[in-house]
């Protein structure tokens, strides 16, 4: 049985039934249930991982959506010229991000994330669902820059669970606290294991 977490009122929300009756439907149809408990702060960092498929965009926003919380995430400021489409992006979460700024990606969600009063940025570290080499570090960078925590999430395939983990609050040792993050996700499933990002497959053979 399907049974959401408690979604506190310093969570950045989203009201919309149809969305949370949709997401809902999807995760309790496919069997999904959820494990651990959403935190209470209005600003951090989110990080999804593993991502080997298409099937985790799926799943995951049914999970936000049935939830209805709202996640922000950057796009090229390009794509939001046309006013129709950039309101839509909007809607979406997405804000737009200009990539020859001097500040950079990195410092203008920083800005971002200081300004705003609640705001879950949603970020992938492995980039790709293809088998990155190496996780990006941006969004370490962003919550330590910031100064709010990183939230992890991941979708278990073996257990159709949604796993929601503790808050990670960066200590400044950039090396250090990816690799402690990187550890969190050695024993979740993915759905396709071949695609798992270099980090987590060094850490899986390792464990065998």
């Amino acid at each position: 049985m399907l049974k959401l977490p408690v979604v506190g009122d310093q969570v950045p929300r989203r009201h919309d039934p149809f969305l949370r009756w949709l997401g809902t439907s999807i995760l309790r149809n496919r069997g999904w249930t959820v494990h651990g408990e959403l935190p209470n702060v209005p600003k951090l960092v989110v990080i999804a991982v593993p991502h080997t498929s298409n099937w985790d965009g799926l799943f995951a926003m049914s999970f936000v959506q049935a939830a209805q919380i709202r996640l922000s995430t950057m796009g090229k400021d390009s794509l939001f010229k046309n006013p129709l489409i950039g309101r839509f992006l909007r809607w979406l979460g997405l804000f737009p991000i200009d990539r020859s700024a001097p500040n950079g990606v990195v410092g203008q969600s920083i800005e971002r994330l200081q300004a705003a009063d609640k705001l879950w940025l949603m970020m992938a570290p492995e980039g790709t669902r293809g088998g990155a080499d190496e996780w990006k570090t941006g969004f370490y960078r962003i919550a330590s820059g910031a100064g709010v925590p990183i939230f992890s999430a991941a979708l278990d395939y073996a257990k159709k669970q949604v796993v929601l983990m503790e808050l990670f609050h960066p200590t400044g040792d950039l090396e250090a606290d990816v690799q402690t993050l990187i550890r969190r996700f050695v024993d979740i499933e993915p759905r396709r294991p071949e695609r798992l990002s270099g980090p987590l497959k060094a850490l899986r053979q390792d464990k065998n």
